[in-house]
């Protein structure tokens, strides 16, 4: 009785081990279709890289600043290299920050 009793428990153990070898291979084949790119599928985007303000007073002209997207939300980075949030509407903050900055700052102040 100790023998099949052994026997059954060697059986299980086996089969255990088998099983959970399967599962680390099928983990390891998955995780490298997902990370590798060739697996990966195309990444495409409708998200916009850049961002364009012109001056509403008209004399300033457009300046255009890259885009970037946080998990927090989207930045543009100015002439000097700063990323600043964009606050609501990426092209008012841009225009505010940049060029029509002083106008702006005349304005408010009267």
């Amino acid at each position: 009785m100790d023998a099949a009793y052994d026997a059954q428990v060697a059986r299980l153990v086996e089969v255990w081990i088998l099983q959970t070898q399967y599962i680390a291979a099928l983990t390891f084949i998955a995780s490298a279709a997902v990370a590798h790119p060739a697996f990966a599928a195309p990444r495409t985007s409708s998200k916009a890289t850049t961002v364009t303000a012109c001056s509403t007073y008209g004399h300033h002209g457009c300046y255009t600043a890259p885009l970037r997207y946080t998990a927090l939300g989207p930045q543009m980075r100015l002439k000097g290299g700063p990323w600043i949030w964009c606050e609501g509407d990426c092209r008012d903050t841009l225009r505010r920050a940049t060029i029509d900055f002083w106008d702006d700052q005349r304005e408010s102040s009267r």
